[in-house]
């Protein structure tokens, strides 16, 4: 493995910048394919709607071991978020 020391700074910052880039556009594309389904809902169906996302969600996570990074683990921090 490599150290920290041999990986170079401009690494480093265009892994950091990618990685925002890639959040935001995943972002952007989830909430463009949310808005392509121009269709009103009533509260009882944005509430069955909430809880499926939820489940759903819940599944995915526990489907493939996933868990939160610490932020000393993240790539991007919160700060550097743009979404």
């Amino acid at each position: 493995m490599l150290s920290v020391d041999d990986i170079a700074p401009s690494f480093t910052q265009q892994h950091r910048e990618c990685c925002a880039s890639f959040m935001n556009w995943q972002a952007a594309t989830i909430l463009s394919n949310i808005a392509s389904f121009d269709v009103p809902l009533d509260e009882a169906a944005l509430q069955r709607l909430s809880r499926l996302k939820q489940y759903y969600a819940v599944a995915y996570i526990n489907r493939f071991c996933l868990r939160a990074l610490e932020d000393s683990e993240q790539v991007v921090s919160t700060a550097e978020r743009l979404v």
